[in-house]
């Protein structure tokens, strides 16, 4: 039978074409068609360094070259056509990864531009795999197989092929909004599907157009039903989604891009002083930034993706406890941040037992606080676990009551520093002074027979004592030397500011005296009742003085004494300031009271506490950037210096105390999420393990949340083997080592919740589809695309990204160091962005969606679906060809 008579015989089949040439004349036209659909691929996305340059209507043509290449190649030539079209399409797309490599990663050209061919080789077999599954599936008759079927081929190809910089065919319809909006029902891979069915459909045209032959109706109608059907459906939930948009609640984000460049960024190369000033310029050019977006009334401040390097240590606390009371009977309680409840005492451990009582609390860190007491007994908390503490008493001499207490950094160590040594200084009757550190004190001589009642040590080397009599006894490393007072009223207590030279002390008949290079001098006093407790502040902008009858004493900037009411109250036995500059005080009948920001005092509910003999502020510690485990970090009401003052005089500023230079929030409280490199140590004799990590700060400095990015970026945050081989890591210097983190997370932060992705994570629909799961309201994508210089990457990766917002209906806020900065509503307009020139500021209300899409509750079934599909018919062709 001839094929026109079988033509005949099956009305509206599509017939099998003549057989082409299958010589070097055919082959040379196959991939001239598979070099053409290659070269119309790329540019549907964006392929220049502008905004807007990609032409998104090729997407629906791009394939046909191809599919006419297909029509009748066997399978091995097939792949030939489809891995040049490939090669074409993703050297198109991916060149610049020749100057990541070349001018980041520090490779000389020779090896650059063949890791970048190599690249694109391997990336574009995606397209031979699509190819010869094509003409593997195409019908008896001839011809290639319907719309459908391969546009389902081509999406089961798409979903599984590994990729090392992942992308969709339906991505580069971003910008037609129509026709992405599918992707709340089936992913990315929903898009793809109904354009690559788009370009079987006109490619079944074309073949009929151009060899007269029948074009198959019904599986065109159906291809074409599809395409129209999605097309309806993105036009009908634009104006649904826009409606919702318009009902939903809002939140006022800004975005930092502050334009640092990689190399500026990481200061490499330079000399230490020129690397000091440029490393904090950059921490500076955040913050003034983000001070001009509160000053505007933005609700939540982003930085980019490891913009967060500060100069020094930086102070941060690892427990959510700010201060440390010590009750009449001996238990412990904490001033503790209780989240959403706020600040509360509440019970913390309980010392070991022992005769006598616990009579007074010293502390520098939250994990170096001493207690003493009755019998020289002394008692150290480590953080996790109390310890008593070795105390030498000559044998002749029965052990003294202690009465107070001070611990200070080792001699040689910072005050605060992260797990430094410390020293610990005991007083109490008799003059008894004991220093050591934890692992035992001894008895120093102090000159003086009357008894101790406080201490203070401004640092290792230089201390107070003060007590019975208007002693003061000078504190050293050789022990102790009184000093004549201008008074004999009894001291019971003494501050100092960390490192400063200048004590007050207080006592009876309201009794002040202070210290300055000039000597001691009583100070005026509005009160003759019993001063028992004096704090500050460590800059001493703040310093109190309380006592009997409820007496509460300010001292003003002039150096005056003035009273502050506190109704209601007994005797102040405890008076402390924590680490976020809260005063806090107790009186002998068990009551409590906080000091608010406008400094009333507020008497607080503090059921089962008892009566408190001594609270002691558990303060910052100062830490390398920036543990996994920190709870807070310190805000620094230093102002902001203008950056070209900070260049021609730095000193100024270099000479702030380390929590100042390295805190995050600076001349601003508002909500903050940046990217840092945060580590953990597994051991105590481990190294230190990095992590690229979001973290979000609320308006107190409180980590509201922490996220280490769980999908590295293979060479460029890793290396394969390198723990292994550790020599890899030395052939490629410029490659990161970061661990992976664990866990997909979204921040609650109030009524909101924030889902969080680092760099290149969002453009994986199966991280988004993970991350989606954890109702998040907001996605935030902090990247930096610096790495790529100003090539089309920033504004490829943004294309890439806008399908999240559909997918999940989720506004995206994308914020990076270089630019493309954006947001993208959950259509997925982009409506707002940044380029690539200049320092820039980004604020947008954007809306906070709540209803979960198709999408984000079945994930990519839709493509596990049609893999199954193709997989099936491939199965059942092969058994059928072993039959026959």
């Amino acid at each position: 039978m001839t094929a026109r008579a079988a033509n005949k015989k099956r009305p509206g089949a599509a017939p099998k074409p003549s057989p082409a040439p299958q010589g070097v004349r055919g082959l040379i036209g196959g991939l001239w068609w598979s070099l053409l659909a290659g070269m119309l691929v790329f540019p549907s996305f964006p392929f220049r360094p502008v905004p807007g340059s990609e032409i998104w209507a090729l997407g629906w043509v791009a394939l046909i070259p191809l599919l006419w290449a297909l029509r009748d190649a066997s399978p091995r030539r097939a792949f030939l056509y489809g891995a040049a079209a490939g090669f074409v399409t993703n050297l198109g797309g991916f060149w610049w990864i020749v100057v990541v490599l070349s001018e980041f990663g520090q490779l000389p050209d020779g090896v650059s531009w063949p890791l970048t061919v190599l690249n694109a080789g391997y990336q574009g077999l995606q397209f031979a795999l699509f190819a010869s599954l094509v003409v593997w599936l195409r019908p008896r008759r001839g011809g290639l197989p319907g719309p459908l079927l391969v546009a389902a081929a081509f999406t089961a190809v798409e979903y599984v092929f590994p990729m090392i910089f992942p992308w969709y065919y339906g991505n580069g319809q971003a910008s037609f909004l129509p026709a992405v909006q599918v992707a709340d029902l089936f992913g990315a891979s929903g898009v793809t599907f109904v354009v690559v069915a788009g370009n079987a459909v006109l490619f079944r045209v074309v073949e009929a157009v151009v060899t007269k032959a029948p074009v198959g109706k019904l599986q065109v109608v159906l291809g074409a039903a599809v395409v129209t059907a999605a097309l309806v459906y993105g036009v009908v939930r634009i104006e649904q989604v826009d409606a919702e948009m318009a009902q939903a609640r809002t939140m006022r984000v800004g975005l930092v891009e502050a334009n640092i460049g990689i190399w500026e960024k990481e200061a490499r190369g330079m000399d230490p002083r020129e690397q000091a000033l440029t490393l904090h310029q950059n921490l500076l050019r955040h913050q003034q930034m983000s001070a001009e977006l509160a000053a505007r009334g933005v609700d939540l401040i982003i930085w980019p993706e490891s913009s967060y390097i500060p100069l020094g240590d930086a102070d941060a606390k690892r427990d959510d406890a700010f201060a440390m009371g010590l009750s009449r009977d001996g238990r412990v309680v904490l001033w503790r941040d209780m989240g959403k409840a706020g600040f509360q005492w509440v019970t913390g451990p309980t010392p070991p037992r022992r005769a006598g009582e616990l009579r007074a609390a010293g502390a520098l860190r939250e994990d170096r606080v001493a207690l003493v007491g009755d019998g020289a007994r002394v008692v150290l908390w480590d953080g996790h676990a109390f310890a008593e503490v070795p105390v030498s008493v000559p044998a002749e001499a029965a052990p003294p009551d202690l009465l107070g207490v001070a611990v200070v950094e080792a001699a040689g160590f910072h005050s605060t520093e992260d797990g430094a040594p410390v020293e610990i200084w005991a007083v109490g009757q008799a003059g008894a002074v004991f220093a050591g550190s934890p692992d035992g004190l001894r008895l120093v001589s102090s000159g003086t027979p009357h008894t101790l009642r406080d201490v203070v040590m401004s640092s290792a080397r230089r201390g107070v004592a003060v007590g019975d009599g208007g002693t003061v006894v000078i504190l050293g490393p050789e022990g102790g030397r009184p000093v004549t007072l201008p008074v004999d009223a009894d001291l019971q207590a003494v501050w100092a500011a960390p490192g400063s030279l200048d004590f007050i002390a207080v006592g009876a008949g309201g009794t002040i005296v202070r210290s300055d290079r000039e000597g001691w001098k009583q100070e005026d006093s509005p009160v003759r009742s019993v001063l028992r407790a004096v704090a500050g502040t460590p800059d001493g902008r703040l310093v109190l003085a309380a006592g009997d009858g409820g007496v509460m004493l300010r001292r003003s900037k002039g150096g005056d004494w003035v009273r502050e009411p506190l109704p209601g109250a007994g005797d102040i036995a405890a008076l402390t300031i924590d680490p976020l500059g809260v005063a806090l005080a107790a009186d002998r009948q068990g009551h409590v009271w906080r000091r608010g920001s406008d400094g009333s005092w507020e008497r607080l509910e503090t059921p089962g506490i008892g009566p408190l003999v001594a609270i002691v502020p558990l303060g910052w510690a100062r830490v390398l950037p920036l543990p996994k485990n920190a709870r807070y970090v310190r805000q620094s009401s230093e102002p902001i210096p203008d950056l070209a003052e900070f260049l021609a005089h730095p000193d100024d500023e270099l000479g702030l105390p380390s929590g100042d230079r390295g805190a995050v929030q600076r001349g601003f409280t508002i909500p903050t999420l940046f990217g840092a490199i945060s580590w953990e140590r597994p051991g105590p004799h481990s190294e230190r393990l990095l992590y690229n990590t979001a973290v979000l700060l609320d308006e107190r400095g409180r980590v509201v949340g922490t996220y280490d990015k769980v999908y590295r970026l293979v060479f460029g945050e890793y290396i394969p083997f390198g723990d292994i081989f550790p020599v890899f890591y030395k052939w490629l210097p410029a490659a990161s080592r970061f661990e992976a983190g664990t866990e997909v997370k979204a921040f609650d932060w109030g009524p909101t919740r924030i889902g969080v992705f680092v760099c290149y994570e969002d453009i994986l629909p199966a991280f988004s589809s993970q991350l989606a799961a954890r109702d998040p309201n907001l996605l935030v994508n902090l990247t930096n695309d610096a790495w790529f210089g100003k090539t089309a990457e920033p504004y490829l990766h943004l294309q890439l990204a806008r399908m999240r917002s559909v997918e999940t209906r989720r506004t995206l806020v994308r914020s990076t160091n270089t630019g493309v900065s954006a947001v993208v509503d959950p259509v997925g307009r982009v409506v707002a962005q940044t380029d690539l020139d200049d320092p820039e500021l980004l604020v947008q209300d954007v809306p906070l969606l709540t209803e979960r899409t198709v999408y984000t509750r079945i994930g990519d079934l839709f493509a596990q679906v049609l893999l199954f599909c193709v997989a099936s018919l491939v199965v059942a062709r092969r058994f059928a060809a072993q039959r026959r």
